[in-house]
């Protein structure tokens, strides 16, 4: 087997990878490594060409984790923060909780994108994550909206 060089051996040893994303890599972060472990499973198997990625941690800096939990607290965080950073004025943070909380606001509409990928029309499980068998067109539709 051909040497990529003498610090990183031969082509066909496996990698080290850590992972550390912030803010919307709560989201992102496990995806990639959904990703990675996917393909790892596929080289190992026979069924595609390439050299596994030993993905070792994923971190998650001030991180996105569960949307319906934080979303209304992004007001909050625009306006009155340790940074002492006001990002709008106090209309638009009004408003901004309001839209959060309002019939068919931010909060109502996360809902209806777990209830539309549980398919049943109920609440959402937090602890399943939703597969892509779940986004179907209808539910990427209300989701992208939420």
């Amino acid at each position: 087997m051909p040497k990529l060089d003498a610090k990183l051996g031969s082509l066909d040893a496996a990698k080290d990878f850590n992972l550390f994303t912030e803010s919307y890599g709560g989201d992102y972060g496990p995806a990639f490594f959904r990703y990675f472990y996917e393909q790892n499973q596929k080289i190992e198997n026979g069924s595609m060409p390439g050299y596994p990625i030993n993905f070792n941690s994923l971190g998650l800096i001030n991180a996105i984790i569960d949307e319906y939990t934080q979303a209304e607290y992004y007001p909050e965080f625009a306006t009155n923060n340790s940074y002492g950073i006001k990002g709008y004025n106090d209309t638009v943070y009004s408003y901004a909780k309001f839209a959060s909380n309002m019939r068919n606001g931010c909060l109502d509409q996360i809902i209806g994108c777990r209830a539309a990928a549980e398919g049943n029309g109920s609440y959402y499980h937090v602890d399943r994550p939703i597969t892509t068998q779940d986004l179907t067109p209808g539910v990427k539709s209300i989701c992208s909206e939420a």
